[in-house]
């Protein structure tokens, strides 16, 4: 999914939350790029643009509490 995006290491996060607030998100498999859409290599887990921690902990508190999640310190409700 990262290679499909503009701005991968930011925008996976929304991308996590739109799927994972509606219950669709089966499996995961991290692969992380350096670059962007159009224009990327993939790299190890720890070398790329997205923080893979940072989304490890955002899915897990999605699965946790699917209706709310919390990233960078702000808690927003999902709208179901």
């Amino acid at each position: 999914m990262s290679e499909t995006l503009a701005n991968p290491g930011a925008e996976i996060f929304d991308v996590i939350h739109y799927f994972g607030t509606r219950g669709k998100l089966f499996d995961v498999h991290f692969r992380n790029i350096r670059g962007h859409r159009d224009d990327f290599v993939e790299t190890h887990p720890d070398d790329g643009d997205v923080d893979f921690l940072k989304a490890a902990i955002l899915r897990l508190r999605l699965r946790l509490h699917p209706r709310s999640y919390s990233i960078c310190g702000r808690t927003e409700l999902s709208e179901h």
